[in-house]
């Protein structure tokens, strides 16, 4: 079995994410081509998948970070 480090398996999620607002068989062949496990773990990140503003604010001076969301955003 190989291992993937986080490092290749994050370019592996942008790809994903970048091939799942294309067409849908493009994506269809893309996920069929993966081992469960990768499957799995894909399915369980959702960084690849989120919106301009889902992702953690920049830098390292907060505390709390507020999501504060309405209608559309992605919330569940």
């Amino acid at each position: 079995m190989t291992l993937v480090d986080h490092a290749d398996f994050g370019d592996l999620l942008l790809l994903a994410g970048r091939l799942a607002k294309g067409d849908g068989e493009t994506w269809e062949r893309f996920v069929t081509g993966l081992s469960e496990p990768v499957k799995r773990r894909i399915a369980e990140e959702w960084f690849w998948q989120a919106h301009g503003g889902q992702g953690e604010p920049s830098g390292d001076s907060w505390r709390v970070w507020l999501l504060m969301a309405g209608r559309g955003f992605g919330k569940t």
